[in-house]
C-alpha cells in the first residue's frame, strides 16, 4: 500500500536519518515537539510503523523491549548496553559471507543484523566509581 508523503512524515524521516542515537518514539516526540508542535505522538507512531514496513528505517528491539529506530539502511551491527539501553553502531566488522549458512539451511539471506549486548564504557566507569 502506497502512503502519501506528508511534511510531518518527511520531518520524522529526516530526524531519524540525521541522528546516531537510535531514538525511541518518545525520544522523537520530545525532539520534534520543540521544532514543530503540531506533530502528535500518534502521528509519530503511525509514521514509524509505516516507515519500518516500507523499509525506509530499521527497528531495533532492546533487551527490555524498547523499540529504537535507525535510519542507516546499510548493513551494520549494533551494541546495546544492558544497563542504560544505549544503542551504538559498530559498523560491519563481522563476516558478510552468508553462503555457508544459506547452503546449510537451504534458504536465501537478504539482510543480516548482529546485535551485541554488554555494558558500555560510561556504565562500566560508573560501576567502577561506585565500588571505590
Amino acid at each position: 500500500m502506497k502512503t502519501r508523503n506528508t511534511v510531518q512524515k518527511q520531518i520524522i524521516l529526516d530526524s531519524i536519518k540525521n541522528t546516531k542515537i537510535h531514538p525511541t518514539a518518545s525520544d522523537l516526540y520530545d525532539m520534534l515537539s520543540k521544532v514543530d508542535n503540531t506533530i502528535g505522538k500518534s502521528t509519530i507512531y503511525r509514521n514509524l510503523n509505516q516507515m519500518v514496513d516500507n523499509g525506509d528505517i530499521k527497528i531495533i528491539t532492546t533487551h527490555n523491549g524498547a523499540k529504537r529506530y535507525d535510519g542507516d539502511m546499510e548493513d551494520h551491527d549494533h551494541f546495546i548496553c544492558s544497563k542504560c539501553g544505549r544503542v551504538l553502531d559498530l559498523g560491519n566488522d563481522t563476516s558478510n559471507d552468508a553462503t555457508p549458512i544459506e547452503k546449510k539451511y537451504k534458504f536465501k539471506i537478504v539482510n543480516k543484523n548482529t546485535i551485541y549486548e554488554g555494558i558500555c564504557e560510561n556504565c562500566l566507569k560508573n560501576i567502577l566509581e561506585e565500588e571505590v
